[in-house]
């Protein structure tokens, strides 16, 4: 796998490492067996130290890091013989099928390259498949053998084939030898590219656009890659014990390095004997553990081969704890705090109470500036902090922990805190902090509170009514705080992350927060209408608030000013509300009648008004204050989003101040009933026992005893109001939505009801006795005998009763702990399939490869949090509800109207067979035009300004919103409005619908039931529900557990239930076997002339003529029952045997009048009509026939439809939108093809639940539309349409039914590394590196898994700069590789070099890319800096310089930096991606030959600053460049250093030569004419390589250079036509003394540091480094140095 690099991966290549590469990159060659030597790692062995350490005693031996610092290094074992890699065996098995033996060519010549570069490894199966058949080549026409896998061993055998079948005796006996894996590579080998790419094979991309073809040879091992010893580290047995316990990887390596060197032994005799084979075998069983953990696959398992499961490599990757699950895709974090959580009224909905324990270790950095100088100084001398930073971020940057200073440290760090120091403070209130539970199942399961620091508490404080989102509740859960380190992402969380920014759930489009418990009873209480408050109390409740109600409290007047000040608790309430509030008039839950606004609800408080603020009627309850539609809670949240939060709190604090002087309490007495109702319950109940007792059907029984409840409960209710509804804390409770509900007080005071297991009641399955319990006699079918509970919960249940009881309770406790592993997996593949969905600047949802999944979001591009159901009449098309046509202006407008009416009405009965008179839009206008005026002489036609500014979306739904409300014309400020609110309302760029979606489906499929229901009503049909049924849509199952279909008919018969049943007579199936009686067969034609009844024979006469009849006619005579008319049976017969067979085939049949019924078929001659040649048995054939016509006929119906049932429902008309009810039919069992040719069906509303029969009849809009209703089936109203369009849009997109498992996340053109995450690690990876496959790194599960910021969210955009000067106060990013920590290496000549090198890379190391040189300069008047380098031929590349500060890195203290390339070269990924950057230029070269040296002169003044680029041969310029004055050398201060690097575009070292850099006055002719007569060297240079060059093959002890450049190519001897002039600068090519002294003692140093440590840090000559770099041309591998 190699990576793309620019400051993050942007692009993955997988594919199969060739021996070549693996060599590259290996440090050491693995031979010895044994692991230690003296106590200390063998060196070429498993363990060796070059690979990295494991110990804390010692560093590595390839880069000298300490154990905690080195990343590891790779080894290699070169196998005695090529073996087969465990991880592609299949593969190459199914390659060598495809090719020539001989000549390695495509057996099959019709094969071209595939389009598609998804399924290939089932593309390749099937090629192999497919050429298995054939035997000769179609190019060499060799003979072919048959491949066959045994384990690990692929075998071949001519076996078939003859000697005199080939060509010649040689070819004969080369294709008996044994087969061997050396000789599958060179068949491999030989395959050529184009043959590779038609077999599915792809281009591996690589640096510098160089592609290169994935080779199928690469899958034998002729070079084995070992991991390095960090990814296999050793650990000790104890602190004081040497001895240490290995990995299995180390040890079963140890087993490969063992065996392959008994191998190598063998492999040297010219004869392949049995003792090799065996060890091959043995060998290929050590990999197959080692790669795969697999034993079952070995030839010989227990051949001195450890079979034992151990950590393979393939155990490490997959699986939850595998190395992409539970490493890559799961991150650990820091900065967190866990505990339990405790509910706290006091404070806000969006506030966290945090422990002063917790708070005091959890720490925020903070920089210290001018601003908060004096309070981060108070946080010092206070100890509010953990640790101080100086000089952060610098070289010499140090940590201080006030834990460890006494009073004296601590006052001195007080006093010298300076500007720039990071204080890491505690946590204080008022910080943004992000609080979690788990399981996150979805978005707010993770938000933003405000902290607030708590002392004597020992858990997180949470406010009651923000436990709804978490699903928290306070019995001991335990939540994560999770502290923000940097002011970006606490300003993120505060915007999109906080309580107020999340009260819209986007799941069904409702608030998700809503007011609970003793709120909303308090509040019930609280806005009754004959709740009234004294000042003292109204002062009370008022002062207990924390805003500014106060003051409108003060200019609130009492509702009743004498004798007594009072206030009502309305009043009290308004105080709550903006000024602007408006809702109502809306009916509470205890509107009764028809029609819920009328006179009597007003006069009951139970509809509620509120204008500017003010509730003027009604009595609040949870219908209002809870987290519904049009709720209190809605509408604050939607149009006074910042107040929202104050009234949710500020609301909690009323009602419970409220409820601590009020009171409230509940008692037994509360629940009981009377002697006299519970004698009638019990009545009912005896009565129902009665006539149970009479054979009903068991929806008839179900019908029964449910009405039997109902009355239970009526009478038990109505007991229970006549007592008065004030007193009864239960009815308190129930009424105000606080707690309860009618059905459990039915159930305490009238009867608990029938105990349900599977959906359906309790019967005596597997007992052979037939009672479900011993205490009820056998054949008891009462109620009372099959669950039914008739006592109540407050008198008690009896022994029996109770036991039914626990049944019921078990079946939820089992179905609670099976269903969370079930459901959670169903979420987890929802959100995989569509997680790397995203929307772009257009509306549009594409996929992570670009794909376009919906061209616009759900097509009007709204977000679900945005929209709000907004009833609209005129779709109902009932009188009254028509548009107002006074409301025009235009008549066209009006005939728009009605036609968006008409498409509207159609869209909603797709889905649903009625009229919702609901639309889903961003604003509803009744509230805009009642709170505010409309100006009327303004007239502006919104529909067409609409059209005009949205032409990407449909806002059909809006137009006729707008119509029906406002007309065609609206005034500026209402136009404004419906832009503003449109706008607000669209899904941003960036945004993640398919994870909103995914996390949106999470909670109602958490809270589904795994079994099935019985359906009451619809006879005893089983119905497929909850999370089995789910499973089968996400699944696409083809054969689902209860198919069904959904008949409706034409006018009349729809509107007669006795036509529809008459209908459905003739539909029911009657398999032929039903009816038959007896079969006769007959063979001549005298027996059937005397089989024929009088009837038959007038019939047969009539129709053939008896004189037909011959010799050698045979006959099957059925005899059948009298159910159905024999001419209907032989139509049947006739139809199933074929009705174009008249020439071979005569019927005939009885009549009425015959005693039996009798069908005969004539056969006139049976061999023929079989088809059958050779000879047969005539008598055996007739049987067989007759039995099969027996068993297969289906006289009525059809097979897969066995039952139907007539149901009652209503419709609504897609024309005029009036409902009627029809009667239409159910089915148990589906078969469309069937249902749509029944007479009377209307074949336009055919419905059927199985999606492959409509995706095969009807096509994938039908299956889109049967998905869609059976997901609102299942999952109720209580998710968006939106998110369930858009995972059908996934599953549908292509045209086909793609399941939302691993195998549809393939045909999504999912990447392999998000199927990697999700199932089926191992697998996917391996085709992944099979076929070359490349990956962008753009999805979520990339970018998380490479550490790159996804390009989401606030991810989607960048910043572009817009060329902020650089100054001292303005940061920039260090352009190129940043530099370690750097001491300085002194050189003798120390005024003439000072070379920088890393404290952990020494020179000898030779494992740094580059090192850079540099120069001091002397701060003259006038400065010359020259620079000669050599560029070699064909070898673009580029160099750049930079002028800093004296001893400073920081890249925004740089004065000037030029970076230059080749004007040809393209430009790829450039550390500094700007041509014209704020702080420096790029330069291209013009007219370069590159074969030419070069010489750079820089020429400084306090007036200019020139750069001039020459060739030294011609003395022309090729870049002549003058800068702004203000770039002077002179402005870095005492002095500064030129800074020279030499790289490519990845930071590789580049193959340049600098010959010298020198500094030095400028020459007069420069001084005074710098353009003309420039310094310059002669033009010849020496053959040999520079002195300061290292050679290509290093001695023991490396040079001492820092540079790492590879040997340059021979300059050109010749020297130019015309002698150059004389320059004072000397000639690079005559070594000063000072050079060959600073080389002497730098080789010296290298020679002491290798003696005082030995050669075990020493490799031998061939020396492989550890960080390998790519190499221009892509090809190959290649060290970083020699």
């Amino acid at each position: 796998m190699s990576l793309a690099m620019d400051d993050y991966v942007k692009r993955l290549n997988f594919s199969c490492v060739s021996a070549e590469e693996i060599r590259s990159m290996a440090v050491v060659n693995i031979t010895e067996t044994m692991l230690y030597e003296r106590g200390l790692p063998r060196m070429n062995s498993v363990l060796d130290m070059r690979m990295g350490s494991t110990d804390r005693r010692f560093v590595c031996g390839t880069c000298k890091h300490t154990m905690q610092k080195c990343p590891g290094h790779v080894g290699k074992i070169e196998m005695a013989t090529p073996v087969y890699n465990p991880v592609f065996v299949e593969s190459t098995f199914r390659i060598l099928r495809c090719v020539c033996f001989f000549c390695s060519k495509l057996l099959d010549t019709k094969l071209k390259k595939p389009i598609s570069k998804h399924k290939q490894r089932r593309r390749l199966a099937t090629i192999s498949l497919n050429s298995r058949s054939i035997r000769r080549c179609p190019h060499c026409n060799a003979l072919q053998p048959n491949y066959s896998r045994n384990g690990m061993q692929i075998k071949k055998d001519f076996s078939k084939h003859k000697e005199e079948d080939f060509e010649s005796k040689e070819e004969y006996l080369f294709a008996i030898q044994p087969f061997f894996p050396s000789d599958a590579r060179s068949i491999l080998k030989n395959i050529s590219d184009e043959d590779c790419e038609k077999l599915g094979f792809n281009y591996v991309e690589y640096g510098s656009g160089v592609k290169k073809l994935q080779r199928p040879e690469n899958f034998i091992i002729v070079v084995l890659l070992c991991p390095s010893t960090v990814m296999r580290p050793s650990i000790a047995s104890s602190e004081c014990s040497r001895t240490r316990g290995h990995d299995d990887l180390t040890l079963k390596l140890q087993d490969i390095v063992k065996t392959n060197s008994l191998l190598h032994t063998e492999v040297t005799l010219d004869k392949r004997t049995s003792q090799f084979e065996r060890l091959l075998d043995q060998l290929h069983g050590h990999l197959s553990i080692y790669m795969l953990n697999d034993s079952k696959n070995l030839k010989k398992p227990g051949t001195c081969i450890r079979t034992t499961n151990i950590r393979s490599i393939s155990t490490r990757l997959k699986g939850k704890k595998g190395r992409i699950r539970g490493n890559l895709c799961g991150k650990r974090v820091d900065f967190s705090s866990r505990t339990v959580v405790s509910p706290d009224a006091s404070i806000d909905l969006d506030e966290l109470g945090v422990p002063l324990y917790i708070a005091q270790k959890q720490t925020i950095p903070e920089t210290v500036t001018n601003f908060n100088f004096n309070g981060m100084k108070e946080i010092i001398k206070n100890s509010e902090c953990n640790s101080i930073f100086k000089n952060y971020g610098k070289v010499n940057q140090i940590e201080i922990k006030l834990k460890f200073l006494d009073d004296e440290k601590l006052t001195s760090l007080y006093q010298n805190l300076a500007v720039g120091d990071v204080v890491e403070r505690h946590l204080r209130t008022g910080d943004v902090v992000l609080f979690n539970r788990q399981p996150s199942l979805h978005a707010f399961s993770l938000m933003a509170h405000r902290v607030i620091v708590m002392k004597n508490q020992n858990t997180f404080r949470l406010n009651v009514q923000a436990t709804t989102p978490y699903n928290a509740d306070f019995d001991g859960d335990e939540m994560n705080m999770h502290v923000l380190q940097t002011v970006q992402a606490r300003a993120e969380a505060q915007e999109l992350m906080s309580v107020a920014k999340n009260l819209i759930s986007p799941q069904a489009s409702k608030p998700i927060i809503g007011l609970i418990q003793d709120v909303l009873l308090g509040m019930w209480f609280f806005t009754a209408k004959d709740q009234f408050f004294d000042m003292q109390f109204a002062y009370h409740i008022i002062g207990n608030l924390r805003g500014d109600q106060w003051t409108r409290f003060k200019n609130c007047t009492p509702a009743i000013l004498k004798p007594t000040k009072l206030w009502t608790g309305k009043q009290l309430f308004s105080c709550l509300l903006p000024e602007k509030f408006f809702m109502g008039p809306k009916p509470n839950k205890h509107a009764t009648g028809g029609e819920k606004l009328s006179y009597e609800n007003f006069l009951s408080d139970n509809v509620i008004l509120v204008s500017s603020g003010k509730l003027l009627c009604g009595r609040l309850d949870k219908s209002l204050l809870g987290g519904g539609y049009g709720g209190f809670v809605d509408v604050m949240a939607r149009q006074f989003e910042s107040s929202c939060v104050t009234f949710i709190s500020e609301t909690q604090r009323m009602a419970l101040s409220f409820l601590q002087i009020f009171g409230f309490t509940c008692s037994y007495e509360d629940v009981k009933i009377s002697k006299n109702t519970h004698g009638r319950i019990s009545s009912f109940i005896e009565k129902m026992y009665k006539e149970n007792k009479k054979s009903y059907a068991e929806d008839k029984r179900i019908q029964a005893i449910s009405s039997c409840v109902d009355k239970s409960a009526v009478e038990a209710i109505k007991e229970l109001r006549s007592r008065g509804d004030k007193t009864n804390g239960f009815l308190q409770m129930v009424d105000s939505g606080s707690k309860g509900s009618l059905i459990n007080l039915s159930q305490i005071s009238g009867c608990v009801g029938t105990q349900m297991v599977c959906g359906r009641r309790i019967f005596s399955s597997g007992n052979s006795e037939g009672r479900t319990l011993p205490c009820f006699e056998r054949g008891d079918h009462s109620p009372r005998a099959h669950g039914f509970v008739g006592n109540p919960y407050f008198c008690g249940i009896n022994a029996s009763e109770f036991y039914f009881h626990l049944m019921g309770g078990r079946e939820g406790l089992v179905d609670t702990a099976v269903k969370t592993a079930q459901t959670g997996y169903i979420s987890r593949r929802v959100c995989k399939m569509i997680e790397s969905t995203q929307s772009t600047y257009t509306g549009s949802v594409i996929l992570a490869n670009g794909e376009i999944l919906q061209p616009s979001y759900y097509g009007d591009s709204f977000v679900s949090e945005k929209i709000q159901q907004v009833r609209c009449k005129c779709l109902s098309g009932a009188p009254g509800h028509e548009l107002d046509k006074t409301k025009f202006c235009k008549g066209e407008n009006l005939r728009l109207a009605q036609i968006l009416i008409e498409k509207i009405r159609k869209a909603q009965i797709k889905f649903h067979d009625y009229i919702e008179g609901f639309i889903d839009i961003p604003f509803n206008m009744i509230d805009y035009v009642t709170t505010n005026k409309i100006n009327k002489n303004e007239k502006i036609f919104w529909n067409e300004k609409l059209d005009r500014i949205f032409r990407s979306c449909d806002l059909s739904l809006v137009k006729l919103h707008l119509f029906e409300t406002i007309g065609d014309t609206i005034d500026k400020d209402g136009m404004e409005f419906i832009e503003r609110q449109i706008w607000k309302s669209r899904i941003n760029a960036g945004c993640m619908p398919g994870t909103i979606a995914a996390q949106s489906l999470s909670q109602p499929i958490m809270q589904m039931t795994l079994n099935t229901f019985h359906s009451a009503g619809k006879g005893c049909k089983m119905v497929t529900a909850g999370v089995p049924r789910l499973r089968e849509i996400l699944d696409g199952t083809e054969k689902i557990s209860t198919p069904t279909m959904s008949l409706r008919y034409l006018h009349p018969f729809n509107t007669s239930q006795k036509a529809v049943k008459k209908l459905i007579q003739n539909y029911k199936y009657l398999p032929f076997i039903r009816i038959v009686k007896s079969i006769t067969e007959i063979y001549s034609k005298e027996r059937l002339l005397e089989h024929f009844t009088p009837s038959m024979k007038i019939l047969f006469d009539i129709k053939y003529g008896l004189e037909s009849i011959q010799d050698g006619y045979s006959a099957i005579s059925f005899e059948i029952t009298k159910n159905l008319h024999p001419k209907t049976v032989a139509c049947r017969l006739r139809k199933f045997l074929g009705y174009g067979t008249e020439s071979h085939i005569l019927h005939t049949h009885s009549a009425f009048c015959d005693e039996t019924w009798n069908v005969c078929i004539i056969f006139k001659n049976i061999s023929v009509f079989l088809k059958i040649k050779n000879d047969f048995d005539a008598k055996k054939a007739l049987r067989n026939l007759g039995k099969t016509m027996v068993e297969k006929v289906a006289l009525c119906g059809h097979k897969n439809v066995k039952e139907f049932y007539v149901e009652k429902a209503s419709f609504t008309d897609a024309e005029t939108g009036i409902s009627s009810v029809e009667y239409y039919v159910e089915t148990s069992g589906c078969n469309l093809s069937f249902a749509l040719n029944l007479p009377g069906v209307d074949k336009t509303k055919v419905l059927s639940n199985n999606i492959w029969e409509c995706y095969r009849l009807l096509g994938i809009e039908a299956v889109q539309n049967i998905l869609f209703r059976e997901c609102i089936k299942v999952l109720g109203d209580g998710v968006s349409p939106r998110h369930i369009m858009l995972v059908i849009d996934a599953m549908t997109f292509d045209g086909f039914i793609n399941s939302v498992n691993r195998h549809g996340m393939s045909r999504t053109r999912a990447s392999p590394l998000q199927r990697a995450s999700f199932e089926e690690a191992l697998d996917v990876l391996i085709d992944a590196c099979t076929f070359g496959t490349n990956v962008d790194v753009k999805g979520i599960t990339e970018c998380v898994v490479m550490g790159s910021p996804s390009t989401i969210g606030s991810g989607y955009c960048s910043i572009k700069n817009t060329g902020v000067k650089a100054s001292e106060s303005f940061s920039l990013p260090f352009v190129g590789r940043k530099r370690k920590k750097q001491i300085r290496m002194m050189h003798p000549d120390q005024d003439k070099f000072t070379s920088l090198v890393s404290n952990d890379d020494f020179p000898w190391i030779a494992s740094q890319n580059f090192e850079p040189f540099r120069k001091k300069i002397t701060m003259a008047t006038k400065t010359v800096l020259i620079i000669k380098a050599r560029i070699p031929e064909n070898t673009p590349r580029r160099f750049s310089f930079s002028i800093l500060p004296k001893e400073n890195d920081d890249a925004s203290q740089v004065l000037f930096h030029v970076s230059l390339r080749p004007t040809s070269e393209k430009k790829q990924m450039v550390f500094n991606s700007k041509h014209n950057d704020d702080w420096g230029k790029e330069i291209f070269f013009t007219n370069v030959n590159f074969s030419n040296d070069i010489e750079i002169y820089i020429y400084n003044n306090k007036k200019e600053f020139n750069l001039k680029i020459l060739h030294p041969g011609s003395r022309k310029a090729c870049a002549n460049k003058k800068f702004p004055k203000n770039l002077n050398l002179c402005d870095g201060g005492e002095g500064c250093e030129i800074q020279f690097e030499t790289h490519d575009d990845f930071g590789n070292p580049s193959s340049w030569i600098v010959h010298d850099l020198l500094t030095n006055s400028p020459p007069p002719c420069m001084a005074s004419t710098p353009a003309s007569t420039p310094a310059s060297t002669p033009a010849s240079t020496p053959a040999s390589t520079p002195p300061s060059t290292p050679p290509s093959t290093p001695p023991s002890t490396p040079p001492s250079t820092p540079r790492s450049t590879p040997t340059p190519s021979t300059p050109r001897s010749t020297p130019p036509s015309t002698p150059p002039p004389t320059s004072p600068i000397s000639s690079p090519s005559t070594e000063s003394p000072s050079e060959s002294s600073a080389r002497e003692k730098s080789r010296s140093f290298s020679e002491e540091l290798q003696t005082s440590c030995g050669n075990f840090f020493f490799d031998r000559p061939r020396y492989r480094p550890s960080s390998p770099s790519i190499s221009p041309d892509g090809c190959k591998y290649q060290p970083s140095s020699p």
